[in-house]
């Protein structure tokens, strides 16, 4: 093992790398927070235009699914969010949350694509909390496993900008988890439709991303 460099402390860890050299790792100093996505990009760590988690179930009074995801949104990320809540035995709601630039302008409409089946009719307005836009879609409860039985759903946004001009985009996100969590969660669902309000949005910070 080679010696470690002059300066260095007794923690470096040595570290063999495929080309046959060794080089000394040493401990980041505790900041106290983890490195943001954009961080993470600057600094070459993970250089992924798009991550997202799988579907969990959160343990809420009020128990629901939800999915987070972050993409590449010039120099910075957007966030992404999917919840989806059980409102009765037959039916659910899926919200779709997009974090928008705070000078941001233009109508937004959404869709998503479920394979060859129906897929969920999202609200053609949504509402705005903060910098967030939301987008609600009531799906038929034995509907929802039509959202599993594929390996990815599509999601696309349109946007109309006050001079004329369209924007569009679209991306795939995995259903990863989401079979476990709505077997989970079906299985809370109350007999009657549910008419209480739901959380407030944007709910807090979701596990880390997977790196």
């Amino acid at each position: 093992m080679p010696v470690p460099p002059r300066g260095s402390s007794v923690s470096s860890v040595s570290k063999r790398i495929p080309s046959g050299r060794s080089i000394f790792i040493r401990p980041a100093a505790k900041c106290g927070r983890r490195l943001t996505r954009r961080e993470l990009y600057r600094f070459r760590i993970d250089t992924r235009d798009f991550v997202e988690t799988a579907w969990t179930l959160e343990k809420a009074p009020r128990p629901y699914i939800r999915k987070f995801a972050q993409m590449k949104n010039g120099d910075d990320f957007r966030k992404l969010e999917w919840q989806l809540f059980c409102d009765s035995k037959t039916r659910a709601r899926l919200l779709f949350g997009d974090e928008l630039d705070k000078d941001a302008t233009g109508t937004r409409i959404v869709a998503m694509t479920v394979g060859s089946e129906k897929p969920p009719q999202f609200t053609r307005f949504p509402a705005r909390v903060g910098p967030y836009e939301t987008w609600t879609a009531a799906i038929a409860s034995d509907a929802v496993k039509n959202l599993f039985a594929v390996p990815r759903l599509g999601m696309g946004q349109s946007t109309l900008l006050p001079d004329g001009k369209t924007t569009s985009f679209f991306l795939e996100i995995e259903t990863r988890g989401l079979e476990r969590a709505w077997t989970q969660l079906s299985g809370t669902c109350p007999a009657a439709t549910v008419n209480a309000t739901l959380p407030r949005w944007p709910l807090p910070p979701p596990p880390p991303l997977p790196r």
